[in-house]
């Protein structure tokens, strides 16, 4: 599961539903929409990684049982109890993971701020010889936008990618000993709509000039990567391709 990749996070979702939509939470039933709706939640990683709150927010929010239902605006779980504007309404109890894909199914126009902290270094290579290391413990954040119905989202501006403190090292194997001269680390990646990318970091002061045009040649090798590596399929969809 992705939840054990992290030692912990948070996510921030929102988008709108086009209809009244329905899911299943234990006994009870969430009803949503149509309209705007925001989802957030704070998940713990590691081996027995869980979703410790989870949040949603909706003008015409409805929370059913069997013999009744409540209206609010606000809906959230915590250690087993499911509360609408502040009101306890039930227990509930498991995983919620199931609960949040049966939420994004029927999302369009899909907006993404996440927030982890991964449990174990994490190390990005390329067949053309980049190699990126993210440490253990580093807070990595991403933010971006899609637009269009749930089956056919597409970027409709730059997916961010940042790295906290000194940023990760980057380095490029044809130019190794370059890189590790010019001790550069990457502080931000984006990723554009048409695939292309972009790096931003730093390097050792007074190689400002080259470590510039490392990173854009570098931006330029990641963006082929992107276009057409197989380790990419799953995102090339939400790209508008040239």
């Amino acid at each position: 599961m992705w939840l054990q990749r992290f030692d912990n996070g948070t996510l921030r979702i929102e988008g709108k539903y086009t209809k009244r939509i329905e899911v299943q939470v234990d006994r009870f039933r969430l009803q949503m929409g149509p309209g705007p709706i925001r989802i957030s939640l704070m998940f713990q990683g590691g081996r027995s990684g869980f979703i410790s709150k989870l949040f949603v927010d909706d003008a015409q929010l409805r929370w059913c049982d069997a013999d009744r239902h409540s209206e609010g605006a606000r809906w959230g779980w915590q250690d087993g109890l499911a509360v609408l504007d502040s009101d306890p309404v039930g227990k509930v109890e498991g995983r919620k993971g199931h609960l949040i894909e049966a939420m994004l199914e029927q999302l369009c126009d899909v907006n993404v701020e996440v927030r982890v902290v991964p449990t174990d270094e994490v190390r990005i290579r390329s067949k053309g010889g980049l190699t990126l290391n993210v440490p253990a413990g580093m807070v990595v954040t991403a933010v971006g936008g899609t637009s269009g119905e749930p089956e056919e989202l597409t970027l409709c501006r730059p997916m961010v990618f940042g790295f906290g403190g000194q940023g990760v090292e980057l380095a490029v194997h044809r130019f190794r000993r370059l890189s590790r001269l010019m001790s550069v680390r990457v502080q931000r990646v984006t990723l554009h709509p048409n695939g292309r990318v972009e790096l931003a970091g730093r390097g050792m002061r007074g190689m400002g000039l080259a470590v510039r045009r490392g990173l854009e040649t570098t931006g330029e090798l990641l963006s082929e990567v992107v276009r057409e590596s197989r380790h990419f399929s799953v995102v090339r969809p939400f790209l508008v391709m040239p």
